[in-house]
C-alpha cells in the first residue's frame, strides 16, 4: 500500500478521532465500504455509510453534514466514484480513497489516497480472481494499527 501524498498520513490519523465520516463504496467495493464502516462503530470513529450511487440526493435529504467522504473504488474512475467527485467539487470537505490507481480522478483528487496493489488493474467486471479487496482490508487494517498506536503515545 502505498498514501499519497504521503505528508498526509499524519493528518489524517490525528482527525479520525473527531471528524464525522461518510463512506461510500459500489459494486464488490461496497463490502470493503461495509467493512471500514463497521469498524469504525466498534472503535469509536463518528462514521456513516452510503451506498447509493448519488451524493446529490443524499445532501439534499439530510442535514448531516460531513468532514470528510471516504470512497473506495478498484478503479478510481468508476461512474458511482466520478459522480461523487463532481457533487463535491468546491464543497471543501476532506476526500480519502482507496483505490488501485494512483493516476485514476479519484485518486489525483483524494486529499489522501491509498493505493492498494491490484494485478487486475483493468478487470473492471471483477471477473479474474484478484486479492486487490483482500488487499484493501489489510491495508485499512494497518491504518488502524497506526492509529492506535497515535492514541496510545498520546495519552
Amino acid at each position: 500500500m502505498n498514501i499519497q501524498p504521503a505528508e498526509s498520513l499524519d493528518t489524517l490519523l490525528q482527525s479520525l478521532s473527531h471528524e464525522k465520516i461518510l463512506i461510500h463504496g459500489s459494486g464488490f467495493s461496497q463490502l470493503i465500504a461495509q467493512y471500514i464502516y463497521n469498524k469504525f462503530l466498534v472503535t469509536g470513529v463518528n462514521a456513516s455509510l452510503a451506498l447509493w450511487p448519488d451524493y446529490e440526493i443524499l445532501e439534499q435529504k439530510t442535514t448531516a453534514k460531513f468532514d470528510s467522504i471516504w470512497i473506495i473504488s478498484k478503479s478510481g474512475r468508476s461512474s458511482s466514484a466520478l459522480n461523487w467527485l463532481k457533487a463535491l467539487e468546491n464543497k471543501n470537505i476532506n476526500i480519502v480513497c482507496f483505490t488501485g490507481d494512483y493516476q485514476s480522478p479519484l485518486a489525483t483528487q483524494a486529499n489522501t489516497a491509498f493505493i492498494i496493489h491490484d494485478p487486475q488493474k483493468y478487470d473492471d467486471d471483477i471477473y479474474w480472481s484478484n486479492p486487490f479487496f483482500g488487499y484493501c482490508i489489510l491495508g485499512f487494517e494497518h491504518l488502524l494499527k497506526l492509529w492506535f498506536n497515535q492514541k496510545t503515545k498520546g495519552a
